[in-house]
């Protein structure tokens, strides 16, 4: 699997346990995206998910949302599934939606990756959106299946710029390399994460479509919050105008 690299956006994950934060704070401090927790098990809806993103979009972030599994079996991960979507269904998203898997609840890995994927699939199917799955370097390595090979990877490993290799993933979309970051705007500790641009390298055109928003030019496009400006700053991506064609160089 690869390295950091400093070409990649800089971002945080958060749930209820960072309390307040001061977005704007963040956003300044260089950090691009954020994942926000924003349920778990059949039931449970993350407090603080609302006002997590509603900051960090205000701030200029690129939100994702996250959901933490608990189901054992296809019933217990269709009604996950759902809970899920009708949770975040209201609040745009660049990001991937993600499946977190950090527990086993005593499935083989084969039941588990089973699982996971049918989540995936669901939530994929009900939002027309990316998903992508998180989950940490020894789950990857002892607990998963290849028949999660093509879906998208969030990593975690601690204290290594290169996490552990697995046989299943040769690459990983997204890096959690801390959870004890500090960053301001945050009290405490935070998770920190890595992402890989999604732009190709590429020269591309678009042209701006009628009815297009800023978060339909992010999901078509595969940009990361910035990238617009980073890749050509006399762009204002808040700022398009039907018909505009633009060149990513």
């Amino acid at each position: 699997m690869q390295k950091r690299s400093p070409n990649h956006s800089q971002g945080v994950d958060v749930s209820h346990w960072q309390g307040d934060i001061n977005w704007q704070k963040v956003a300044d401090a260089g950090k691009r995206f954020v994942f926000i927790k924003a349920t778990e098990g059949e039931g449970w809806t993350d407090p603080k998910w609302k006002d997590h993103a509603l900051g960090a979009s205000k701030a200029g972030l690129s939100i994702g949302f996250y959901h933490f599994a608990r189901f054992k079996n296809r019933a217990e991960a269709v009604r996950e599934a759902r809970h899920f979507v009708q949770t975040i269904d209201a609040m745009p998203s660049a990001l991937p939606h993600v499946l977190d898997l950090e527990v086993t609840n005593g499935l083989s890995k084969v039941e588990l990756s089973e699982l996971a994927l049918f989540f995936l699939e669901n939530v994929k199917k009900w939002t027309d959106h990316e998903v992508m799955l998180y989950t940490n370097a020894n789950m990857a390595a002892n607990h998963l299946t290849s028949i999660l090979q093509h879906v998208p990877l969030w990593i975690a490993h601690y204290g290594t710029d290169q996490p552990r290799p697995n046989k299943i993933w040769k690459k990983w979309r997204v890096f959690q390399y801390s959870n004890r970051g500090r960053v301001p705007g945050i009290r405490g500790f935070v998770d920190l994460d890595e992402m890989v641009s999604e732009v190709s390298d590429e020269p591309h055109t678009y042209t701006i479509q009628a009815g297009d928003t800023f978060w339909d030019l992010e999901r078509k496009n595969g940009w990361a919050h910035g990238t617009l400006q980073k890749l050509n700053p006399r762009v204002n991506p808040r700022r398009l105008q039907i018909g505009q064609s633009i060149r990513i160089p």
